[in-house]
């Protein structure tokens, strides 16, 4: 089966942050109201877990409903993050974000990247193992998962990313790489398949500083990928941070297909 870039597109602007995903099922973030877009809110300081996006909104009703958004999140008390991606509307959405006085998080942009061939050798680095791993693993590794990832994740939040993983049941799937000469994970990865199980999405992924430029990532990837394969997914997908693992995934065969910008209101205060 061969999937359309418009339909892949949509996918990777839905499985961003699981903005498009059904939270429902989780006591970690809950949905907020507002007509043209999807927004959630959590009981952290967190870009990555307060985040609004899939806006579909026309250019006489945008700032109307970023001002909705503002204040409804002020009213919560909370920070927020809003991904842009390939499917936003209107097209200047960004440019409207930035005047309402959010940020562009450049640190967090990322490239939405595609992998068509899951049969695609990839080297990897023989002394490193990866295998999946239960979600209770991953919740007990919570400090080293924050401490590689970065960007301001704490380890409360990690844990919250997990519960979230939990909400999606089956689709979602945990994974820890290991050094031959370390007893304790050194890398982590998550990957979570669409509905169909035709696309897989090779989720949120790091390794831990002293460990880097090792062929770790890639190691993660061709794992994930195989199981995928297995799995009988058809095409992969990713959202790589464009400074960090965006150029990984290029060498790695993924195909860049669209941009996916970050802007951030970090202030949590009532007016």
């Amino acid at each position: 089966m061969i999937v359309d870039t418009e339909i892949l597109l949509r996918k990777i602007d839905e499985m961003c942050a699981g903005i498009g995903m059904d939270t429902s099922g989780t006591n970690v973030v809950w949905s907020l109201p507002i007509v043209g877009v999807r927004a959630r809110v959590s009981r952290y300081q967190s870009l990555l877990l307060n985040v609004v996006g899939l806006a579909e909104l026309t250019a006489t009703e945008a700032d109307a409903v970023i001002a909705e958004v503002i204040d409804k999140y002020r009213a919560a008390g909370k920070i927020f993050g809003w991904l842009v991606g390939p499917t936003s509307r209107p097209a200047d959405l960004g440019e409207r974000l930035l005047a309402a006085g959010l940020v562009r998080v450049d640190d967090e942009s990322m490239l939405g990247m595609v992998l068509y061939d899951l049969n695609r050798q990839i080297s990897i680095n023989p002394r490193i193992h990866v295998q999946e791993v239960s979600l209770i693993e991953w919740k007990r590794k919570a400090s080293m998962i924050a401490q590689s990832y970065g960007f301001g994740m704490t380890p409360e939040v990690a844990q919250s990313m997990v519960d979230f993983y939990e909400s999606l049941g089956q689709r979602a799937h945990a994974y820890f790489a290991y050094d031959s000469q370390q007893m304790n994970p050194i890398a982590f990865a998550g990957m979570v398949y669409d509905d169909s199980g035709s696309v897989v999405l090779l989720g949120g992924a790091a390794t831990a500083q002293q460990y880097r430029g090792q062929g770790i990532y890639a190691s993660m990837v061709a794992q994930r990928l195989s199981d995928a394969r297995r799995a009988g997914a058809q095409v992969a997908i990713v959202q790589a941070v464009k400074g960090t693992s965006a150029p990984i995934c290029a060498r790695l065969g993924f195909e860049a297909v669209c941009e996916i910008n970050v802007y951030g209101y970090l202030s949590s205060k009532e007016p």
